[in-house]
């Protein structure tokens, strides 16, 4: 919350000298067990309600849209051109979901609109000569990467087998997003990344068996006795 009640203000404080009434456009899924509606809606209110009561911003009409973006990349593209075309708004507040924020980033650049998501933490999102006016108040997983860099340097490791969880819905993405972001670490860092292995839930002992000797055998260096 207090992520968005920064955006929210900045925003306002950037346009109180030329508008008195300001329009945010509001995306989120409308149920989702992390970033529904119920979730990020308190959120946007409690942080207008903070901003006039502590006296940051005064003389201003402040409107909220709410669009369902459902999540998905389609969502996204529909409730941002409806909030800009049919409700004439002056920023994007979400979405919350990576699926939904790539397309729709695209879209805010273009049209040179700020939009502040809370979430959002696919690697992609990283690139700010495509995604112009995109904030993302939550911490990236390209801080993720930087971390196990450091680790390896420390150790002076040079060499990595990495294991993710498969990514199967937009319910299940935070080990892809953090393995592509180490990957692109590694890689630009002189690390090899031997192997990067990737399982489903429920994996079985046989298999987990199988995932420990490709640890062995490859993330090894050729120069390490064994």
């Amino acid at each position: 919350m207090f992520g968005l009640f920064k955006g929210v203000v900045t925003l306002l404080i950037f346009k109180l000298c030329a508008n008195t009434n300001i329009k945010l456009g509001m995306m989120s899924p409308f149920r989702h067990p992390r970033l529904g509606f119920e979730n990020n809606a308190a959120a946007v209110t409690i942080a207008i309600d903070k901003a006039i009561s502590e006296g940051i911003i005064n003389g201003v009409n402040i409107t909220v849209k709410w669009r369902n973006d459902d999540c998905s990349a389609s969502g996204g593209v529909a409730s941002a051109l409806t909030l800009k075309e049919d409700d004439g708004v002056d920023v994007f507040i979400g979405p919350p979901c990576s699926a939904s924020t790539i397309p729709t980033g695209l879209l805010a650049a273009i049209w040179n609109i700020p939009i502040f998501s809370q979430g959002s933490t696919d690697p992609v999102l990283e690139d700010k000569g495509v995604y112009k006016t995109l904030i993302r108040t939550g911490p990236p997983f390209d801080k993720l990467g930087a971390a196990f860099v450091q680790l390896c340097k420390h150790f002076n490791w040079d060499r990595l087998v990495m294991i993710s969880r498969r990514k199967t819905d937009q319910k299940k993405v935070f080990c892809d997003y953090s393995s592509r972001s180490n990957e692109n670490a590694f890689r630009h860092s002189n690390i090899t990344l031997a192997e990067w292995i990737v399982i489903d839930d429920g994996i079985s002992d046989v298999a987990i068996d199988d995932v420990l000797d490709r640890i062995k055998q490859r993330g090894r260096s050729k120069y390490q006795q064994i």
